[in-house]
């Protein structure tokens, strides 16, 4: 046996090596975050005799909790938000963040507080990173409120006491100053639990930024990416399920959204109904549809998708996963089916 071996790896040693070294350098990359988390904690056992190691501790933390946090939230491929970032420590008191090469460089001075610490970098990575390119375009308000929330999504990855140093010294205090900010934050969180918040509403500010990137501000857009906003949670919040408040067709965001929750529509005539409703909302101009599929009814959301997919005018379908959240905390396995219209070149010179 023990020639066997010998001889399998003189023939073939070579070509073992390879594909070992490709598996190890394949698990690196795909758990970076993993082995940043790892490095700040070897780095801990050191960071209370050394200014060295102390900075390397916070900066792998901070790198790998926001590489965790990305991941687990499709971030890492979708524009939304730069997928990387760097942390520099400077003396001055003022912070000083760009974005360079779709990484965040973030610029801050170091505190005795690690939760001071890992809060100031990851919210100057939302702040100067989250849509970037078009965050000008869009509706401040919202936007501001938006930026605290996947701030503190990040966060929720970190740890829980640095969590409540974010609640304690800024989103309690702005809640509660800023009753403008309280009612869109909790808009915001309605639409979260429900899985809109990344998949959607910012996936479509992205599109609709885009769409007039390099352009002056329009008002028009400025102001619907708040009616956008405010559709979805009225989606979230349940307050009509009807097929015609479902959809938002605009001049800046084409949106239809099915919710496959109806059974004794599904009992009586199957998924029919959908592709129905769906041909005759890409026939009034919507460019995208989300199939919504909730615990059980996710492979009835497929099986529209899969039916959809078949529809000449689609031109990509993108599943994304989330956890929905009910009244009660309870979280239920959720799915949703970007369904986008086919644009050929010259539509996407024109984005």
């Amino acid at each position: 046996m023990e020639e066997k071996l010998i001889e399998l790896w003189t023939n073939n040693g070579y070509k073992i090596s390879t594909i070992a070294l490709l598996i190890i350098l394949f698990l690196l990359f795909s758990n970076t975050d993993k082995i940043l988390l790892i490095k700040s904690e070897f780095f801990n056992l050191f960071s209370k005799s050394s200014t060295f190691a102390k900075k390397h501790q916070i900066s792998n933390k901070v790198r790998g909790t926001i590489l965790k946090s990305a991941k687990e939230q499709s971030l890492l491929d979708s524009d939304i938000i730069p997928p990387d970032m760097k942390v520099v420590w400077i003396n001055e008191e003022k912070p000083d963040t760009f974005v360079k090469n779709n990484q965040v460089i973030v610029r801050v001075k170091q505190s005795s507080n690690p939760h001071e610490n890992l809060v100031t970098a990851v919210s100057e990575y939302v702040n100067s990173g989250l849509l970037h390119n078009v965050k000008r375009y869009l509706n401040e308000d919202v936007m501001d409120a938006s930026r605290v929330l996947m701030t503190r999504k990040v966060i929720q990855n970190a740890s829980k006491n640095s969590l409540d140093y974010l609640d304690e010294k800024y989103i309690i205090p702005k809640i509660n100053s800023d009753p403008e900010f309280k009612a869109l934050y909790s808009d915001l969180v309605k639409i979260d639990h429900n899985g809109m918040f990344v998949h959607i509403l910012l996936n479509e500010f992205k599109k609709a930024g885009m769409s007039i990137y390099g352009e002056i501000p329009d008002p028009e857009l400025i102001a619907e990416s708040k009616e956008f906003m405010h559709h979805l949670y009225r989606i979230a919040a349940r307050i009509s399920s009807e097929t015609s408040d479902l959809c938002f067709n605009r001049d800046y965001f084409k949106v239809a959204i099915f919710l496959t929750a109806s059974t004794r529509t599904l009992k009586k005539s199957g998924i029919i109904p959908f592709i129905k409703a769906a041909d005759k909302q890409l026939s009034n101009g919507i460019q995208t549809l989300y199939i919504f599929g909730l615990g059980s009814k996710r492979e009835i959301a497929e099986q529209i998708s899969n039916e959809l997919d078949s529809d000449f005018r689609i031109g990509q379908i993108i599943k994304h996963t989330y956890k929905h959240i009910n009244e009660n905390g309870r979280r239920v396995p959720g799915v949703l089916y970007e369904c986008e219209i086919f644009k050929d070149d010259t539509e996407k010179d024109t984005i």
